[in-house]
C-alpha cells in the first residue's frame, strides 16, 4: 500500500509518457498530449506558497505504529452511571527512528485507567515518569506519556493503555443512536472515524500515513445480533457477565479513519457468500425489505470495478467482506469504512413503488462512490488531507462512469457534467478558490472543510479530461499501476 503520494507520484505511477508512445498519431500530436496532461496535473497541484495555519495540529512523531489490538465494551440505557459509556483497551505496537522519552499520540475526551510500555519479545516493562508521567494537551487533542528512561531506535515495543470513554451523540466517533421497533426504542453503536474522530475511541496516531493493522474485539450484550466490523468474525464467547466476546480478522494495512465497527440488532435480508467473496446489507428488522437494489448493485459494483482497475476487491486480503449498513441518523452521506461501509437509510433503501428512477441512480452513483474508495483512498491513501483529492476526485468520477456501465439507461457522462463539472465551474468562480492541493490545512476544521466542491467534484472533472484524452486503454494500465505500487 502506498502512502506520502504527491501529484508528481501520480505522474510517474501512471506513466503517461510510456501510454502516449503507444497512440497511433505523429509525434506532434504526442508532444502536445504531453503538454496538456502535464498542465492538467499541474494545476491540480497548485499550491498557497504560504500558511498562516497553526502546524502544532501535526504529530511529526519519529514512531510507527504497525499493529492495534483494541477492545470496546459498549454500555447502553443500562439505568446507572455507566449508561453510554464504554471500557476501551488498546496495544499499540511500534518502533521509534530515534531514542525517545516521551510518546506523544492521539487522545480526545478518553479517561485514562492505566497506560504501561513493553518490550515486544521480552516482557520488561518501561516505567513512566513517577511525576507527570501522563499530559493532556486538549487544543491538539494530544497525549504525552513521559517515561523515566529512553526507548531505543528501531526496538519493537507494545503500549497498553486501559481507558473509559462516551458513547457521544454528535455523530462523530462511537456514537448512539436509535430507532422505533414495534413502540420499543431500540439503541445501537455506530462509528464515523473520519477524518479526525478515531482518537475519539481510542488513542492513536490519528494521521492517515500512520497506517497499521487492526484485530478488533467487541463485547457486545447478549440481547444483541452479532457485531459488524471492517473484517469477518473470527470467534465468539459467551462471557458471565451477559455479554459476548467477538473478535474479528486482522485488517489490512490501513489509516486509523477507516476502522469501524456497529453494535445493533440489525439484520441481512440479503448476504452472498461466494467462496471467499461476502457482500451484505443489514439495515433495521423493519426496512429489510427495502435493500433488493443496494444488494443486487453492490455485488455487480465491486465485480466491475475490480475488473476495471485490474484488482479483485478480496484479493487484497483474505479476511476482508462488503457490508453496507443503512443508519437511521448519519451526519455525512456515507463512509467508505475499509468492509463495512455506513449509508444514511435514505440514501440505501430503495422501494420502486415509492421512489423515482433518478432516486435509483442516486443510490447506485453512492454505492458506487464508496465502493471506489475501497481502491482510492483504502488501499491507497494520501500521505495527509492536503491532497484529499487523490481520494474524492477518482471516487466522484467512477460514481458515474461505472454506474454506466452496470445501468446501461443512465447517461453518467451527462450526469457528470451537470453534477460535477458545471458544480466545479461555479465553485471555482471566485478569487479565493482553494487549490485542489492545499497545504493550509492542519486543524479538524480546516480539514473537514477541504471536503468540498473543489477536492470532489473539480479534481473528478479534471480526472475525466484525462482519461478523455489519452483513451481508455492507457488509463486504465495507468490507474493498475498506480495501484499495484504497495
Amino acid at each position: 500500500m502506498v502512502t506520502g503520494l504527491s501529484v508528481r507520484g501520480v505522474v510517474n505511477s501512471i506513466q503517461w509518457y510510456t501510454y502516449t508512445k503507444q497512440l497511433n498519431t505523429n509525434h506532434l500530436l504526442i508532444d502536445m498530449l504531453r503538454q496538456l496532461t502535464h498542465l492538467a496535473l499541474l494545476c491540480m497541484a497548485v499550491q498557497s506558497v504560504y500558511s498562516e495555519t497553526d502546524t502544532n495540529y501535526r504529530l511529526n512523531t519519529t514512531i510507527s505504529p504497525s499493529a492495534y489490538s483494541i477492545l470496546i465494551t459498549p454500555y447502553f440505557d443500562t439505568g446507572d452511571d455507566k449508561a453510554f459509556t464504554f471500557d476501551g483497551e488498546v496495544e499499540i505496537t511500534f518502533t521509534t527512528t530515534t531514542n525517545i522519552n516521551t510518546i506523544k499520540l492521539h487522545s480526545e475526551n478518553l479517561t485514562y485507567t492505566s497506560a504501561n510500555i513493553t518490550l515486544m519479545n521480552g516482557g520488561n516493562t518501561v516505567n513512566l515518569l513517577e511525576t507527570n508521567p501522563l499530559e493532556f494537551e486538549d487544543k491538539y487533542s494530544f497525549a504525552h506519556i513521559n517515561l523515566a528512561s529512553e526507548l531505543t531506535s528501531g526496538v519493537e515495543y507494545i503500549l497498553k493503555i486501559v481507558y473509559t470513554g462516551t458513547i457521544r451523540d454528535d455523530l462523530a466517533g462511537f456514537y448512539k443512536n436509535y430507532y422505533i421497533e414495534n413502540g420499543v426504542k431500540k439503541w445501537l453503536g455506530a462509528t464515523q472515524l473520519e477524518s479526525t474522530s478515531a482518537r475519539k475511541v481510542f488513542p492513536s496516531f490519528d494521521e492517515p500515513e500512520y497506517k497499521a493493522v487492526f484485530t478488533l474485539t467487541i463485547d457486545r450484550p447478549a440481547n444483541y445480533k452479532p457485531s459488524l466490523a471492517n473484517t469477518k468474525l473470527q470467534s465468539n464467547l459467551s462471557l458471565s457477565n451477559g455479554y459476548v466476546r467477538e473478535t474479528f480478522y486482522p485488517t489490512p494495512r490501513m489509516s486509523t479513519y477507516l476502522v469501524a465497527f456497529l453494535v445493533s440488532e440489525f439484520e441481512a435480508e440479503h448476504y452472498s457468500r461466494n467462496g471467499t467473496k461476502e457482500v451484505g446489507v443489514f439495515t433495521r428488522p423493519e426496512a429489510k425489505n427495502q435493500t433488493d437494489y443496494a444488494f443486487n448493485f453492490a455485488e455487480k459494483v465491486v465485480q466491475a470495478l475490480g475488473d476495471y482497475f485490474g484488482i479483485d476487491y478480496y484479493s487484497t486480503n483474505s479476511n476482508l467482506k462488503l457490508d453496507h449498513i443503512a443508519l437511521v441518523d448519519f451526519k455525512a452521506g456515507a463512509m467508505e469504512n475499509w468492509g463495512l461501509v455506513t449509508y444514511r437509510e435514505s440514501l440505501l433503501l430503495y422501494v420502486p413503488e415509492e421512489s423515482t428512477p433518478y432516486y435509483k441512480y442516486r443510490v447506485a452513483q453512492i454505492i458506487a462512490h464508496e465502493t471506489t474508495h475501497m481502491w482510492f483512498g483504502n488501499l491507497v491513501t494520501c500521505h495527509w488531507w492536503s491532497n484529499t483529492w487523490l481520494n474524492e476526485g477518482f471516487a466522484n468520477y467512477f460514481q458515474d462512469y461505472i454506474t454506466a456501465m452496470i445501468e446501461p439507461d443512465v447517461a453518467a457522462d451527462d450526469q457528470l457534467i451537470i453534477g460535477s463539472v458545471y458544480t466545479a465551474l461555479d465553485a471555482d468562480d471566485v478569487p479565493d478558490s482553494p487549490p485542489i492541493t492545499n497545504n493550509n490545512v492542519n486543524s479538524p476544521d480546516e480539514i473537514s472543510g477541504h471536503f468540498g466542491s473543489i477536492t470532489y467534484q473539480k479534481a473528478g472533472s479534471v480526472i475525466r479530461m484525462i482519461h478523455h484524452l489519452i483513451g481508455d486503454n492507457a488509463f486504465k494500465s495507468g490507474l493498475n499501476a498506480y495501484l499495484m505500487a504497495k
